[in-house]
């Protein structure tokens, strides 16, 4: 996935509807690099994230098979995200 890509999805899974490229709203959705809008997904899709040995992050979701890994925090959240939110959406 392009890193637009899963920040739509990340947006899809904090807001529960699709991003919407014309409207402006004047604040920036970047959990890629935004700390705290990253925490938000953690905290909304009640994630676990591990630290490996080596440094890498593992986040995901208990009772879910979908998780990411990474050796940056916010990367290995939002694909976490991305993934349950395209895999949500193929339930649809």
């Amino acid at each position: 996935m392009t890193d637009l890509e899963i920040t739509k999805l990340c947006w899809e899974a904090m807001s529960g509807c699709e991003m919407d490229p014309d409207s402006n709203t004047g604040n920036i959705w970047d959990p890629l690099h935004d700390d705290a809008q990253a925490m938000a997904l953690v905290k909304k899709l009640a994630m676990t994230l591990y630290r490996s040995h080596e440094g890498e992050w593992t986040a995901k979701v208990p009772y879910r098979s979908d998780m990411s890994r990474n050796s940056n925090l916010n990367r290995a959240v939002c694909q976490c995200a991305a993934r349950i939110q395209k895999s949500k959406r193929k339930q649809s």
